[in-house]
């Protein structure tokens, strides 16, 4: 009977969680961590002195002419500078020294209304096509160009910034509408490569469906990877940087390779405990790779060392007390970014793996249904042992797996860190102290992707309550 009463009450607890009811004795509900400490009121503070000292921040300084401390001249007078100069590494890192400072900060506005909820979102990676991905099945593919065009030709000109919503949305046009295949759901995940020629996307199905960003083709390919657990989701996927492969994470807590040019799975790797939320390619080379997942913990895996006997893992990165939900990597083969169900996002560097062996205790805290965080999470506690960076710790990861990202490298040298959020926002971060340098506010329902433009200061939004939304760089005087 007593059992039959603890289900009861537990089932009045989280109904009460989701509707927004707190207790004030709740957080004895939640069993208490042995693996975290206090979070001490001068951790974050230290956490800001020592990444001043770091690599990172010296190449980010140095990348965009900006050191913390020196008074910035105006923008006038830089460009004044630039024209004077003849070195072209001088001319690029003045370049950034203007450009990082156009974060997006204007009102909202809706590029696009649909019917259902909006799980994915992306910019090719040279920012002329959008590629969007919804409840109802349908994948649609934008054309902007013409966007960039009209920019560039004003930046020319010596204006700061040109872009207003009236010419966003003119340029913004709908070229491309498919129909998944297999969908069980909803499409969860998507990618384009990187020379903007093939998207893939997945759901619940061992396949993972692949078609052509060219307007005039509709024709898609089912790429099987032979699951052998039963029903399976690809979680995340990505292309390889010459995107001939497909890398994925599974539900059934394992990574897949699958080889468009052989057309079959080339590695299928048991890799956690639970289930994968997160994988990513570490360079342009695409030997090495990480791997997060809702055991808690992040790992970094190198193709070279990986054979059917034997596929041991590189590192092991641990600092998140939840579920690892999102990955994103810089790109220079050493710092990535995970966000995670603790309520955090945070920097990691390669070169500093976790030594210990961890097991992160699971709580019966649930992020799909629970509203009412534990008292240890968002930054609240640390994790023992752990080894990040830099901790991020005003949004929400709540429901689903929201992403985050790196802000572009053409325009803002990648100084900021970016991630969508429950609360319908999407929060960006200084990557060096942790700041919130804009919070852009807007949608109704929880923002679960959201896409830098590689050339403007403009950030899509891809938002449960079926739109996408959109901010941009808007000058103080206007």
């Amino acid at each position: 009977m007593s059992d039959r009463n603890n289900s009861i009450r537990d089932l009045l607890l989280t109904l009460a969680r989701q509707y927004g009811f707190g207790f004030e004795d709740e957080e004895d509900e939640i069993n208490p961590r042995n693996d975290t400490t206090p979070c001490d009121p001068n951790h974050y503070l230290k956490l800001q002195q020592q990444i001043q000292k770091s690599e990172i921040a010296k190449n980010i300084y140095y990348k965009t002419n900006c050191y913390p401390g020196l008074k910035q001249p105006k923008i006038h007078q830089l460009l004044t500078q630039r024209e004077k100069m003849n070195k072209r590494e001088n001319k690029r890192r003045i370049q950034l020294n203007i450009s990082q400072r156009f974060v997006p900060n204007s009102d909202f506005f809706t590029l696009d209304k649909l019917r259902h909820q909006i799980f994915c979102g992306k910019f090719s990676a040279n920012g002329n096509f959008f590629v969007s991905a919804c409840q109802d099945h349908k994948l649609r593919v934008y054309d902007c160009s013409q966007l960039f065009y009209n920019y560039k030709s004003n930046y020319s000109n010596r204006k700061i910034s040109n872009l207003n919503s009236s010419e966003i949305s003119t340029c913004w046009k709908q070229i491309k509408s498919l129909t998944a295949q297999q969908v069980g759901w909803s499409i969860i995940d998507i990618d384009i490569s990187k020379d903007q020629q093939n998207v893939i996307y997945s759901t619940w199905s061992d396949n993972i469906g692949l078609f052509k960003l060219d307007q005039s083709s509709t024709d898609q390919i089912d790429c099987n990877l032979d699951c052998e657990s039963g029903r399976t989701c690809f979680f995340s996927i990505k292309f390889s940087a010459d995107g001939s492969k497909i890398l994925a994470g599974s539900s059934d807590s394992k990574i897949y390779i699958f080889d468009l040019l052989s057309n079959r799975r080339i590695l299928q790797l048991s890799a956690h405990n639970n289930d994968v939320n997160g994988v990513a390619f570490l360079d342009q080379s695409s030997t090495t790779f990480i791997s997060a997942s809702d055991d808690g913990l992040i790992k970094l895996w190198d193709l070279r060392q990986i054979n059917p006997t034997n596929s041991p893992h590189q590192a092991i990165f641990s600092g998140h007390i939840e579920g690892v939900a999102s990955l994103a990597a810089k790109g220079d083969g050493t710092y990535f970014i995970s966000n995670s169900k603790d309520q955090t996002m945070k920097l990691w560097d390669l070169r500093k793996p976790t030594t210990a062996n961890v097991t992160i205790n699971n709580s019966p805290w649930d992020y799909r249904f629970d509203r009412h965080t534990p008292h240890y999470l968002g930054g609240n506690a640390v994790l023992i042992g752990d080894t990040s960076l830099m901790t991020y710790k005003d949004h929400k990861v709540l429901q689903t797996l929201i992403r985050c990202d790196f802000s572009p490298l053409e325009t803002t040298g990648q100084r900021y860190a970016y991630t969508g959020s429950y609360d319908g926002q999407v929060i960006v971060y200084d990557l060096l102290n942790g700041q919130i340098v804009s919070k852009l506010s807007g949608h109704s329902k929880l923002v679960r992707d959201a896409s830098w433009h590689p050339h403007l200061p403009l950030i899509v939004s891809s938002s449960w309550d079926a739109r996408h939304g959109c901010w941009f760089y808007k000058p103080k005087n206007q």
